[in-house]
């Protein structure tokens, strides 16, 4: 989980990725000092939460949910999901969840020119890998 904020009903004290024991030691902040170190400049950076399109992904509106998001207009896009994702059971979900995360990577290459990577846990559900597959070779006809 790239960030969470503080969930004490969980036992989650921080505010940062909840796989780390410190801020630092965060996928996001790990990942930002290596690119800073190759580079020698500190990006930019903006961390997002997206538990709540993965739980509700039919009725999130992508523009109005993560407009500081897309006026930000990243170079790069890590899209980290899965994680928080309920496993569809038929075909009918499979196509609405696509269609959903495809709708979701669509909306951020309006905004900018962003390199966009998506990752997910190795133990999230089969159907993801299907869907992600699906709508990756939907974009890649679309160039």
């Amino acid at each position: 989980i790239n960030f969470d904020e503080f969930e004490e009903k969980y036992g989650w004290t921080g505010n940062w990725g909840m796989a780390a024991s410190s801020q630092h030691k965060d996928y996001v902040h790990l990942l930002t000092a290596d690119l800073s170190k190759a580079s020698g400049i500190k990006p930019q950076t903006l961390v997002r939460n997206i538990a709540d399109f993965e739980r509700g992904y039919e009725s999130f509106d992508i523009a109005i949910q993560l407009k500081n998001e897309l006026d930000f207009k990243a170079d790069i896009v890590i899209v980290a999901i899965g994680e928080n994702t309920i496993e569809p059971k038929t075909d009918e979900a499979k196509a609405k969840f696509a269609a959903a995360f495809g709708n979701l990577l669509k909306e951020l290459r309006k905004h900018g020119e962003p390199q966009i990577f998506v990752r997910s846990s190795s133990n999230q559900f089969c159907a993801f890998s299907f869907c992600c597959s699906i709508v990756i070779s939907q974009l890649l006809e679309i160039d």
